[in-house]
């Protein structure tokens, strides 16, 4: 290996292994849950069931997940999208979100229906685009 492929790579290990947000980091998935349960800590109008749930991705109330949906955090605007509670008002509302993250988690969620997908077939992002594509029940 050259000392140059050498250089590069150690650069890259150091890059990705110093990305601070787990919600976008540079290589790998998203992952929601950090961001989630610090914003969710200060929320004591928030069962601690219900907490656990939307971590978990595990049926919620409709009522915590509407509250939750215009959350200023993206992380648990995804955890809302990705929720099997959540209903087809809330994926149509969270459809249109500036962060292309929540969008993703829209396009993954198997009650979200074709409509919401031919929409999200025409995102700007292309990971929203991609997450189309690749469903694992059905294409759009």
């Amino acid at each position: 290996m050259s000392l140059r492929t050498y250089t590069s790579l150690i650069l890259l290990i150091l890059i990705v292994g110093c990305s601070p947000d787990a919600y976008d980091p540079v290589l790998g998935s998203r992952n929601p849950r950090p961001g989630a349960e610090r914003f969710l800590s200060g929320r004591s109008d928030i069962p601690q069931f219900q907490k656990q749930c939307l971590i978990n991705i595990k049926p919620c109330s409709q009522d915590v997940l509407d509250k939750l949906a215009v959350a200023p955090s993206r992380e648990i605007r995804s955890l809302v999208a990705a929720n099997p509670s959540v209903n087809v008002s809330t994926l149509e509302k969270l459809m249109s979100d500036k962060e292309p993250g929540v969008r993703q988690y829209v396009a993954s969620n198997s009650k979200t229906p074709r409509s919401i997908l031919i929409k999200l077939k025409g995102d700007p992002d292309e990971n929203v685009r991609w997450q189309v594509d690749h469903r694992k029940d059905s294409q759009p």
